[in-house]
C-alpha cells in the first residue's frame, strides 16, 4: 500500500467512526501475501482522533511462484504446515470473530416484519445510546417521492422489550405536558412524539436536536423555565442532566428530553415514594445522603422526591457550567470508578460550595422557600431565581 492510499483509507474510517458515532472503527487490507491491520480512534471529550496502523504481516512461510511445482505432490495438510503461517491466522481469525462489544456493534431490537414507514426510510446515523435505548437518524430514499414525507426523522430504538414501560411513561407523561400547555411553550421546551409505533417499542420524533456542551446565560434562563412549567404540571423528570438537554437550533431554544423515567403526581401534592432512578451527580444533597446509605446496605431503595427535585438539579448544571474549573471538577469525580465514592465526592463537592459561594448559598435558599411558599407566590419565586443566576453569571464574567 502506498502512502496516499493509507491515508485515503484512514480518511474513511474516520467518516465511517462520525457516522456510526462510535469510539473506535477497525478495518485491514490483505492481498495473496499480506494483511495490513488498521483503526481509528476518537479521542474522549476532544474533536481529536488517533490514527493506527498494523505491520505489513506475512500470511505464509517461505512461498513463492518456484514453489507450485512441488506443492502439486504434497498433501492439503502437508501445505498447510509447510507455508501457512500459523500465527497470523489466527489473529485474522480472532479479529474476524470478536465479540460484539470489541466492535461496539449492538443489534437493533427490530422485528423484520415490523412496518416502520413502509420501508420509505432508512437509517442514516446513530445519534446516542442510553440506559433503555438507542436513537437514529432517519433518511429519506431516494425513490421515495412523497411530497408530504419529511427528508429526516429521529427514531429511538427500544433495547429490550422488558424496557417498554419506559417508553410507555414516556408517551403518557409527554401528553399530559401536551395538555397542559395554554401558551405553546410545550413545543419550545419539549420535543412531540410523532408516532408511538408498536406498542412502544419505537418512538418517533421530527427533527434532530444538537448536544450542547455549555450554557450561556439565556440558555440558563430557559432551563428554569423549563423546570418551571414542569413544576406547574405536577411532574418531577427524575433524570435532569446535561445529556437530556439539548438545542434546538430553529428556535435557538434548548429542550430537555427523555421522560422515561419521569413521575406524576396529583393536585394535593401526593407524589408518593418510588423507585430510585434518575441522576445522581447532580441532585441535591437529601439524595444525596439517601444514595449513600443505600450503598452501604441501608435503607430501602425508594425516595420520596421533592417538588423541586427537578429546578435543584437544573441549578446544580447551571453551577457547573458556570466556570471552566468548576466544569473540571465535575468531570474529575464523574470519572472515578468506584461508585460509592463517586457519590460520596459529589455529596462534599456540592456542600462545599454552598458553604463557599454565597451566591450558590442564595440559589438554594430561594429553593428552600419556593416548597415553603404558596402557590400565588411560586411565579415571583422562579422569576427571582433567574434574576438571581443572571447577577450570579455578571459576577463570574
Amino acid at each position: 500500500l502506498t502512502e496516499s492510499s493509507i491515508g485515503q483509507m484512514l480518511h474513511y474510517l474516520h467518516l465511517l467512526l462520525d457516522i456510526q458515532n462510535c469510539k473506535k472503527i477497525y478495518s485491514f487490507s490483505i492481498n495473496c501475501k499480506q494483511i495490513t491491520f488498521f483503526y481509528v480512534e476518537k479521542e474522549s471529550k476532544s474533536n481529536l482522533y488517533n490514527y493506527y496502523k498494523s505491520q505489513d504481516l506475512d500470511m505464509f512461510n517461505n512461498y513463492s511462484e518456484t514453489s507450485l511445482p512441488v506443492d502439486m505432490i504434497i498433501t492439503k495438510e502437508e501445505w498447510k504446515n509447510k507455508y501457512l503461517n500459523e500465527v497470523i491466522w489466527k489473529i485474522f481469525t480472532i479479529f474476524l470473530t470478536m465479540s460484539d462489544n470489541f466492535y461496539e456493534y449492538a443489534t437493533l431490537n427490530i422485528n423484520p416484519r415490523d412496518d416502520l414507514f413502509d420501508c420509505r426510510y432508512m437509517i442514516r446515523k446513530k445519534l446516542g445510546i442510553g440506559l433503555t435505548s438507542m436513537v437514529y437518524l432517519l433518511e429519506k430514499k431516494e425513490d421515495n417521492y412523497l411530497i408530504e414525507d419529511s427528508p429526516h426523522y429521529v427514531m429511538k430504538i427500544l433495547k429490550e422489550n422488558n424496557y417498554s414501560e419506559y417508553f410507555l411513561n414516556e408517551i403518557k407523561i409527554t401528553e399530559k405536558l401536551k395538555q397542559f400547555d395554554n401558551s405553546n411553550k410545550f413545543y419550545l421546551f419539549f420535543q412531540d412524539i410523532l408516532s408511538p409505533l408498536l406498542s412502544g417499542k419505537y418512538l418517533v420524533y421530527e427533527k434532530e436536536l444538537q448536544c450542547i456542551d455549555s450554557l450561556a446565560l439565556i440558555q440558563s434562563k430557559q432551563f428554569i423555565d423549563i423546570t418551571h412549567y414542569l413544576y406547574d404540571c405536577h411532574i418531577i423528570h427524575c433524570d435532569v442532566r446535561p445529556k437530556n438537554l439539548m438545542l434546538d437550533r430553529d428556535t435557538n431554544h434548548i429542550k430537555l428530553i427523555d421522560f422515561g423515567f419521569a413521575i406524576a403526581y396529583d393536585e394535593d401534592d401526593d407524589r408518593g415514594t418510588v423507585d430510585i432512578m434518575g441522576p445522581v451527580m447532580y441532585a441535591n444533597d437529601k439524595f444525596l445522603d439517601f444514595h449513600l446509605e443505600l450503598l452501604t446496605g441501608k435503607g430501602f431503595p425508594y425516595y420520596h422526591y421533592e417538588r423541586t427535585f427537578d429546578l435543584a438539579c437544573a441549578l446544580n448544571i447551571i453551577m457547573s457550567n458556570s466556570n471552566a474549573d468548576m466544569k473540571r471538577n465535575i468531570q474529575s469525580i464523574n470519572i472515578l470508578p468506584d461508585v460509592q465514592k463517586r457519590k460520596l465526592e459529589s455529596l462534599k463537592f456540592w456542600q462545599n460550595l454552598k458553604q463557599t459561594n454565597k451566591h450558590y448559598s442564595k440559589l438554594l435558599n430561594l429553593i428552600k422557600q419556593l416548597d415553603e411558599s404558596d402557590e400565588s407566590n411560586q411565579s415571583s419565586s422562579f422569576a427571582v431565581l433567574k434574576d438571581e443566576i443572571e447577577n450570579f453569571s455578571t459576577t463570574e464574567q
